[in-house]
């Protein structure tokens, strides 16, 4: 049987290790899932920027787009998935909610890298922040 540890736990275990070791001991933090900041791999002047609202491109520094974005479980299975868990299947971005939704398949995830697949096209990048 897996044991299943909430992350919060995990975290709350850090802090206290830290106050019983004096206040001394660091705490690495570590961005959960696509929040944050992402550069293409083929053009470092593309960047995707995921925060908790918005999915942004950026060419150069100059914002290209901005849309909303759901985490899913799978671009064949939308079911939304929290945007704060570590690993979905996918996403799907939308600019009005009458709009209809795109999704990009997750096809490789690491903590430092990703890649999206999106019309048959896969884009790799690497975590900027």
């Amino acid at each position: 049987m897996k044991r299943f540890t909430p992350l919060g736990f995990t975290l709350a275990a850090l802090v206290l290790a830290s106050c019983a070791e004096g206040g001394n001991a660091t705490i690495e933090t570590k961005t959960i899932g696509l929040i944050g900041d992402w550069q293409s791999l083929e053009d470092p002047s593309y960047v995707l920027k995921f925060n908790t609202e918005t999915y942004r491109e950026f060419y150069d520094d100059e914002e290209m787009s901005r849309d909303q974005w759901q985490a899913v479980k799978s671009c064949e299975d939308p079911q939304p998935m929290a945007k704060t868990n570590e690993i979905y299947g996918g996403f799907q971005i939308w600019t009005k909610e009458t709009d209809d939704r795109i999704c990009y398949a997750i096809s490789k995830w690491t903590a430092d890298s990703v890649s999206l697949t999106y019309a048959g096209t896969t884009s790799s990048y690497r975590r900027a922040d």
